[in-house]
């Protein structure tokens, strides 16, 4: 199979080498709207062309990547790129653990370390990230991003284009609704209505002993 990649910043470095490892297919190159990469090399990958002009290299036998953090962004091309009749890949890690029975959409990518556990779901365009844990039965829907770290009970929803941060985690058993962000370190124990950004509460400041004294 012969995979072209949507983007080239970090995120699209980690994805193309997902691939490489996986030993079987090839990658036709990168395509990003930073023109200043145009020509170059990133990992041994080209960066070809603007997103836009994709077509004029890409077949549509061949296979796309989104490799975007984003998430509305992320979905706009996937979109896109759906509605000029390209078919998308799914990018697993060969050491991500997947279970049997959890179904992968297409146009999804799981990381190093992530563990998918039994009957859960990953939509379409979803970014399971580095190691990662979805337990059994979750339901994660399209183009939301689980971060890396981020620990997911059993029978956890995530809403579409849901970012679920670095290291948080999230109750066995509750939803979090779509258009939601759920920073970092964050411990969700209660259904999160959509559009809904989560933080910890501000640190607060720490007095150091023997300097105010």
């Amino acid at each position: 199979m012969k995979i072209a990649i949507v983007g080239a910043g970090g995120h699209a470095r980690v994805i193309a080498d997902a691939i490489k490892k996986k030993k079987k297919d090839t990658i036709i190159g990168f395509f990003d709207d930073n023109t200043l990469l145009h020509g170059k090399f990133l990992n041994e990958i080209k960066v070809i062309d603007k997103i836009a002009n994709l077509q004029k290299f890409v077949s549509k036998n061949d296979h796309l990547i989104i490799a975007i953090g984003d998430n509305q962004k992320r979905r706009e091309y996937f979109e896109l790129f759906k509605q000029k009749g390209y078919s998308f890949t799914i990018v697993i890690h060969p050491s991500a653990v997947v279970s049997s029975s959890a179904t992968i959409q297409e146009g999804t990518v799981i990381f190093a370390g992530a563990i998918i556990n039994p009957n859960a779901v990953i939509g379409s365009n979803v970014i399971i990230n580095t190691g990662a844990i979805i337990e059994h039965d979750n339901k994660i829907h399209n183009h939301s991003h689980v971060a890396p770290g981020a620990s997911l009970g059993g029978n956890v929803i995530v809403g579409e284009n849901t970012l679920v941060g670095i290291g948080a985690n999230v109750n066995k058993g509750v939803s979090i609704g779509k258009n939601c962000v759920i920073a970092s370190g964050c411990s969700i124990y209660k259904d999160i209505p959509d559009n809904s950004i989560v933080r910890l509460p501000d640190i607060p400041k720490i007095r150091v002993l023997g300097k105010n004294d």
